[in-house]
Formats: C-alpha cells, structure tokens, sequence
C-alpha cells in the first residue's frame, strides 16, 4: 500500500462494465473525433470476474480493436500476478495497442 495513496482504502469491490455497454461507449468517442482511447482501472487484470466469472480483458481489447478509428489503445494498471497472458499474443499481433503497460510493483525496502 502507498504511504500517500488513499485508493487502496476508498476503492471498495472491483465493477466491471459490461462489454457491450464499453464498446458502445467507445464506438461514441470514436465518432466524435477521439483517436486514442485509455483502459483504466484499479487493476485491469480483474476485468470480467464479477461479471462473467473469468477474465475477460483480452475479449474486451479485441472487441474494440473492431472500432479502427483508434489510432491507439492504452492499458493502464494491470498488476503482475494476475496478467492474463494472453494479451501478450494480441499486443504483438495488433500495432495499435501501445506496447507499454503500466504495472505497479510494491517494492519493500531493504533492511540492512
């Protein structure tokens, strides 16, 4: 937990939206001009368990690579223990999602 972060204590349980509902949403932003779109959330990688009992990142960055107006999509915070792996195959594989991952790490300092 972050020393000056107040997430961890105000986040409560993870909700995920339903697919449809998001790529309806980016479809709209993608009609009105946006060319890069931002997945953000606590931690990504959670995506879908409330919902569909299972991770569902990976189908939900397929489904709006569907939208092609997006020049760019970016994942923000998915953390290293539940990385659903493949999203790795499907980063290689599609140019238009940035080859970048924000990944937060708790590091614990070193005791000497």
């Amino acid at each position: 937990m972050c020393a000056f972060c107040a997430i961890p204590h105000i986040r409560g349980k993870y909700i995920s939206r339903p697919i449809d509902e998001l790529v309806k949403e980016a479809s709209k932003l993608a009609e009105n001009g946006v060319r890069e779109l931002i997945l953000i959330a606590q931690d990504l990688s959670y995506y879908g368990l409330d919902l569909y009992k299972r991770q569902t990142l990976p189908e939900l960055v397929n489904e709006l690579l569907k939208i092609e107006s997006f020049e760019w999509i970016r994942l923000h915070y998915l953390y290293p223990a539940n990385f659903p792996a493949e999203l790795i195959s499907i980063m290689k594989d599609n140019p238009r999602i940035c080859r970048y991952i924000d990944i937060p790490f708790n590091i614990l300092p070193i005791i000497c």
